[in-house]
């Protein structure tokens, strides 16, 4: 069978080359192996010149150039489906211990032996990885031997291959061609049932590789000695952090003699100093007698409501949970509180005089006022009725006449009502009193009216006189305060809640 070659290979170019290269490169060949060109040896010129237009014509076509390049590696190795066999290695026979003796660099040692093994599946994979790594110096980590540093060799593989994930397409286990299908939903029920194929493959290639690792790596005696190493270098590190520990506090506790020792070598020169300046203060100034008074006075805690003093808080915390201290000082509280009410008390009273005697003296100027105008109307009406009497019996006629009558509105209640307000009881009786009077010497007047004029005859009405007006500052002033008077009344409904509010 002969080996299959890439159509890359064949027209000389890259994977990822562009279709102005696949042209020029299938030209230059193209003319090179003509057979026409070649007739020294036509036939392989022939099959050279097939196998170019075949790969051009495949490369050529975006559709054909994708199925190539994700089959190229089933391609390669013979055909897709059954008709050909994986070609990967067998890892396998290496899990066991008997495959390899000794853990030496001989050709049978451990190390030897799995070097081999890493190296093949390494190189099954290198060329994958670098065209997807585009890094043609790329290499894979190495076993190494048993003197391999760890940091350099023993990490960086490890680190590599407990992770290892083939790069491997496994198109070689598609069960179906893509170009049969009839139609695009056959295509893609073929390309999935592909896919499910080829991730099974690879699943199961990366299990071997993972667990061969595994494997090898729990008899790898380089990594015992990298652990007793870091065991030893675990104990070096505790022991120099508690000597650095140790040394730290001495250190500390060295520092802290040196702060107390100074400390008491201040504190004795502070005192010397403070007694020099005191003897220059009172040789320059005298002694100060208020600082002799404040020398006399005990020092410590002094408790107010007992009058006493102690020398430590304790002691007088003992005695501040004392009964008698407590009732001294409850006693304390009952008598102040009783002097702050009583100086409320006087304010209050003192206030209220001031306030009365203010309303007192608006009052007596009022009812002087009152009374005054009171007696002048009184006069002012005798007189008119003495000239009435005198006009009626001058006329002899035998009619009786109507007489004035002195009328109280119920303004001048009203009035009277509003200057009760404020009033002390001692005010309101002098007022009662005052007014008694007034009502008696108008009720006097008004009964020598009555008796001066006559009676009317049966069936006559009473002929009006003319009230004549007096003339005079007092009569002008009785008349206009009486007008005022009238205007200015209040409905009776007013009066009485006004004396309610007053009351």
């Amino acid at each position: 069978m002969t080996a299959v070659k890439c159509y890359y290979e064949v027209l000389d170019v890259s994977r990822d080359a562009s279709d102005d290269e696949l042209k020029k490169n299938y030209r230059k060949l193209a003319l090179r192996w003509h057979p026409d060109k070649n007739l020294d040896n036509p036939e392989e010129a022939k099959a050279q010149f097939q196998l170019i237009q075949q790969a051009f014509e495949v490369l050529n076509d975006p559709q054909e150039r994708a199925w190539y390049d994700q089959h190229r590696e089933a391609i390669l190795k013979g055909g897709l489906g059954g008709d050909y066999e994986d070609d990967s290695f067998d890892v396998f026979p290496y899990f066991t211990s008997s495959c390899y003796k000794g853990f030496g660099d001989d050709d049978k040692g451990f190390y030897a032996v799995y070097r081999e093994v890493f190296n093949k599946i390494a190189a099954e994979e290198i060329d994958i990885y670098r065209e997807e790594e585009s890094d043609s110096e790329f290499e894979i980590p190495g076993f190494g031997t048993s003197t391999s540093d760890y940091e350099e060799v023993v990490h960086a593989f490890y680190g590599f291959w407990q992770s290892f994930s083939t790069k491997k397409s496994y198109a070689w286990m598609d069960e179906y061609d893509t170009r049969q299908a009839e139609n695009r939903r056959v295509v893609r029920a073929m390309e999935k049932e592909n896919k499910k194929a080829r991730d099974k493959a690879r699943k199961a290639r990366n299990e071997q590789i993972r667990a061969l690792v595994a494997f090898v790596r729990k008899r790898d005696k380089r990594l015992e000695l990298h652990k007793q190493k870091l065991a030893e270098k675990a104990k070096e590190n505790a022991l120099k952090v508690e000597q650095n520990r140790k040394k730290q506090l001495a250190e500390r506790k060295k520092l802290l003699e040196d702060a107390n020792n100074s400390a008491h070598l201040n504190m004795d020169n502070m005192e010397g100093v403070l007694k020099e300046i005191e003897q220059n203060l009172t040789a320059e100034f005298g002694r100060d007698e208020e600082s002799d008074e404040d020398e006399d006075e005990p020092s410590g805690m002094f408790c107010v409501a007992c009058n006493k003093s102690f020398k430590t808080d304790k002691a007088f915390a003992n005695h501040e949970n004392s009964k008698k201290h407590k009732e001294n000082v409850a006693f304390i509280k009952a008598t102040m509180i009783q002097e702050e009410e009583e100086l409320q008390c006087e304010d209050i009273e003192s206030n209220e005089v001031k306030e009365s005697d203010e309303t007192v003296d608006d009052d007596e100027d009022h009812t002087e006022v009152g009374y005054e105008l009171l007696k002048e109307d009184i006069e002012e009406e005798e007189i008119v009725e003495e000239e009435t009497a005198s006009a009626s019996s001058k006329k002899k006629k035998n009619k009786k006449k109507q007489a004035p009558r002195v009328r109280l509105d119920s303004s001048d209640v009203a009035i009277e009502d509003l200057e009760d307000v404020g009033m002390s009881k001692k005010q309101r009786r002098k007022k009662e009193a005052q007014a008694k009077q007034s009502n008696k010497s108008t009720e006097d007047a008004v009964a020598d009216v009555e008796e001066a004029s006559g009676e009317v005859n049966d069936g006559e009405e009473p002929e009006q006189v003319p009230v004549p007006k007096s003339k005079g500052k007092r009569a002008k002033a009785a008349r206009k305060a009486e007008g005022s008077e009238k205007k200015t009344v209040e409905p009776s409904e007013v009066v009485k809640l006004k004396n309610l509010r007053a009351s």
